[in-house]
């Protein structure tokens, strides 16, 4: 028998859509392997990113005293920040409600006749002490407490009229050498163990170095900086 009319579409129609399940199923496959191959990457950059050689230092430095002192000039002229000749600003303050803990209080600053204090701020001092510990050491040092302590001062000049007055403080702290980390981490990147111990050791104040090094066989650091993290303890 020949097919009738209708039958010639029928067969059509049913080819096409084979043919678009064939494409659908096909797309769908490819979409699917695209999907594991992007999360396959992913694993491998996180799992390379974990796995990578990594690098723990302990320094283990002597802190040390710093006993000094600075000359310092109080002036109410003074605007803004500490200046090069050893300046900070000065101010008239109430001494009603007055805070030790903000401004420098001297019996021999203070105005009896208007009941003021002329004064600096504790803040500025410490700045400028600052600047004194690196003038004053060959390497830079920071300090390990926050503020210097002022263990004595002697006024050698004041003019409570003009708004000025002299002073030298004697100050103690504690100190280390104020170490480079990048620079430090840059010039011992991918050395062998024992070059790099080596430079380590000759760091200022460096009693003894410690190395874990998280890479099965390795004997030399990893070659990236940022691998390395480098801990002090201090003594």
């Amino acid at each position: 028998m020949f097919p009738g009319p209708g039958s010639g579409v029928y067969i059509f129609d049913s080819m096409l859509n084979q043919v678009l399940e064939s494409k659908t199923e096909l797309y769908q496959n490819r979409l699917l392997a695209l999907v594991f191959l992007g999360l396959f990457v992913i694993l491998l950059i996180v799992g390379g990113l974990f796995f990578l050689p990594s690098a723990q230092i302990i320094l283990r430095v002597n802190k040390e005293p710093y006993n000094g002192d600075a000359v310092v000039n109080i002036d109410r002229s003074i605007k803004g920040s500490i200046n090069q000749f050893e300046t900070v600003p000065g101010f008239w303050v109430n001494l009603e409600g007055f805070d030790q803990k903000k401004y420098f209080f001297s019996d021999q600053l203070v105005d009896k006749n208007n009941n003021q204090i002329l004064t600096c701020r504790l803040t500025d001092l410490n700045d400028l002490f600052q600047k004194k510990l690196n003038l004053a050491e060959p390497v830079v040092k920071r300090p390990l407490q926050k503020y210097f302590k002022i263990v004595d001062y002697k006024i050698e000049d004041v003019d409570l009229t003009a708004g000025r007055a002299k002073i030298e403080f004697f100050i103690t702290n504690e100190v280390l050498p104020a170490y480079d980390f990048q620079l430090i981490k840059s010039s011992i990147e991918n050395q062998p163990i024992i070059e790099a111990r080596n430079y380590l050791k000759a760091l200022p104040n460096v009693q003894e170095v410690k190395i874990n090094n998280f890479f099965l066989g390795g004997s030399r650091l990893p070659c990236l900086g940022g691998r390395i993290k480098i801990k002090l303890d201090i003594i």
